[in-house]
């Protein structure tokens, strides 16, 4: 009988602390990781500012977390790209390289891309960052390499995923859609 009494509770933390993940995470986006403080997710989320601290003990602990989701985010759609590549021929992905790479290192949303590339500046002073966005890189030139595999391209994935991270920033501080660069 304590079971089903304690499952509304632990869906209404889990929910909380969703909420409060979530909400950080929106604001790294937009206002960057700064802007990340127990009264700013209160106020976005409208809860009480009293809450956060009992999920989140600090906000190191609440950014690694936001930056944690942002970054899981960003590989699913990694991940469902190269999933997509298992039913293609090599002259195939050959042919659309330059899409299938835009859509496995780059978010599909503006606003997650500028606010992920301003996060990466950042992230060297940002610990909490730093740790999340180094593992992300590490897993995106693994599928990077598997996407050129696939295509019998050879090329360092590391090495051009950085060439794709100065591309894209160069079109960020032009105010330019990565699109286009």
């Amino acid at each position: 009988m304590s079971t089903s009494s304690s499952a509304p509770e632990y869906l209404k933390e889990q929910i909380m602390r969703t909420t409060i993940i979530l909400t950080a995470a929106d604001i790294m986006l937009k206002e960057g990781p700064a802007n990340v403080t127990y009264d700013s997710v209160a106020k976005l989320a409208r809860i009480p500012r009293s809450q956060i601290p009992h999920y989140f003990s600090s906000i190191d602990r609440l950014l690694h977390e936001g930056a944690n989701y942002i970054v899981n985010l960003m590989l699913k759609q990694s991940e469902e790209v190269v999933l997509e590549v298992e039913k293609m021929h090599a002259e195939e992905i050959r042919e659309r390289i330059v899409d299938l790479l835009i859509r496995t290192c780059l978010p599909d949303d503006n606003t997650v891309l500028v606010g992920y590339y301003k996060q990466m500046l950042l992230a060297e002073k940002e610990k909490p960052l730093n740790v999340v966005y180094q593992k992300r890189r590490r897993r995106l030139n693994l599928l990077i390499e598997e996407l050129l595999s696939k295509a019998g391209i050879d090329i360092d994935a590391c090495m051009l995923s950085i060439q794709i991270d100065g591309a894209v920033l160069q079109a960020i501080s032009k105010g330019d859609s990565y699109a286009n660069s």
